[in-house]
């Protein structure tokens, strides 16, 4: 692991305790839950299948909802640690026709310092991180100690058991981590497109820094920023089908190309990575000490820089809740958590569906660009409108504190800290008319 100042922690050493907290998956959503957990005083155990820093599949795209969830975690500076650029234009090209518009409050950050300037902060806050783990949540049945959940830990031949007293399970769209648990699949749609992405040299200026250009074809969508560091960073979502005779690299040529966009010799020499189906919802969110968060809730092909803010948003939302599981084990947090899924992002998904819906259909593709240019204003109002929409009941974020929760105990109580206190006065989680 090349990264000075995290060092890496035996499984001997990690099962040896109790965690209050044990993340699984590294990415935004589960680092992100790391670093507010241990500012919040929790001991957390953080753990990822790769080795850091990694490439990811991901256009490197942050809209201004995502920078705003970063301020309210204090994390504002990260983003300047990791390549921040503001992307001030978007341009679409979809055959031959060309359009392009002004942006607002977007930026590109190079993905792979992105997260792993996250992980160094769990770690400055107080976490325990363990890379190159692969993580198990196991079924405890109705058998299982109701104090905790186990996790099996797996690192080349080493293997270990870890307990938690609640389960953050962030480990994107294949959701690995829950292969053991029954009914936590997930439906993934019959014409989900495979994900591609690659950081490759730029040894010219068809794509300068700033700008966003996206090409569409039948076959999918290329998306290509340039970073800070003077490379371009492409992501795609392309049909499975096209990677049956194809190559990664082949394919991506090929969209560019038949847009009449410029195609860099160093597609060919790119690092390919790839993703499972993406566009997919999950079944179940929820279970006994254990919240999923994050990619592994469902996805859909981002078009607007979405991506990592909803993972994001389903991290800040998750800590009340962990607090709380911490605190004790209530069955309802299950119920509110998929609740508060379903309210606060799962809807909001809606916007994104209807543009993928857009670039995957020709003549909706033609017509929205001749609509665009017709009303210059309209694509920039759609970015703003997705990217710029406000952000009501977001926990605090303060070292200390224990933050609300809204379930059915707590409509009544107020906050967490109110319901423990009547629960140690009364011995009863439920409180009466007059608290």
């Amino acid at each position: 692991m090349n990264m000075p100042g995290v060092r890496e922690d035996a499984l001997d050493d990690v099962s040896s305790k109790v965690w209050d907290v044990l993340v699984v998956g590294a990415g935004p959503a589960g680092a992100l839950a790391a670093v507010n957990l241990a500012r919040l005083g929790h001991a957390v155990l953080l753990v990822d299948a790769k080795e850091f820093p990694r490439d990811k599949v991901c256009g490197g795209c942050l809209n201004s909802r995502g920078q705003a969830l970063l301020s309210h975690c204090g994390l504002a500076e990260t983003l300047e640690r990791c390549g921040r650029t503001p992307v001030q234009f978007l341009r679409m090209a979809y055959g031959r026709r060309r359009a392009e518009w002004p942006l607002t409050g977007m930026v590109a950050v190079n993905r792979s310092q992105f997260d792993a300037v996250l992980v160094e902060e769990a770690v400055t806050s107080g976490a325990r991180f363990c890379s190159r783990t692969f993580a198990r949540v196991l079924d405890d049945g109705d058998d299982g100690d109701d104090r905790m959940r186990m996790v099996q830990l797996n690192r080349g031949a080493d293997s270990a058991v870890a307990s938690a007293k609640v389960v953050l399970a962030a480990d994107g769209l294949a959701r690995s981590s829950l292969r053991l648990l029954p009914g936590f699949s997930s439906r993934i749609n019959r014409r989900s497109r495979i994900g591609l992405g690659a950081v490759v040299e730029d040894p010219g200026q068809a794509y300068p820094r700033g700008r966003l250009t996206m090409a569409v074809s039948r076959h999918g969508y290329v998306g290509v920023t340039g970073t800070a560091d003077g490379r371009l960073n492409i992501g795609a979502a392309v049909d499975a089908d096209s990677l049956t005779e194809a190559a990664p690299a082949d394919v991506i040529r090929d969209i560019l190309s038949s847009c009449g966009l410029s195609v860099p010799e160093s597609v060919s020499q790119g690092n390919w990575c790839g993703t499972p189906a993406l566009t997919r919802q999950g079944t179940r969110f929820a279970a006994r000490r254990l919240f999923v968060l994050g990619d592994a809730i469902g996805y859909v092909e981002p078009f607007s820089g979405e991506g990592m803010s909803w993972a994001m948003l389903t991290s800040i939302l998750s800590i009340p809740f962990a607090q709380a599981a911490v605190a004790g084990w209530k069955d309802w947090l299950a119920v509110d958590w998929e609740r508060s899924l379903q309210r606060k992002v799962l809807r909001e998904s809606w916007s994104c569906r209807q543009l993928s819906r857009l670039v995957r259909i020709p003549s909706l593709a033609v017509l929205s660009m001749w609509a665009c240019r017709k009303m210059p204003g309209l694509p920039g109002g759609l970015a703003k409108r997705i990217g710029d929409r406000p952000i009501h009941g977001l926990p605090p974020i303060v070292p200390g504190s224990c933050c609300p929760v809204s379930g059915p105990h707590y409509r009544r109580t107020g906050s967490l800290s109110r319901m423990l206190r009547h629960e140690r006065l009364t011995g009863s989680t439920e409180p009466t008319r007059g608290h």
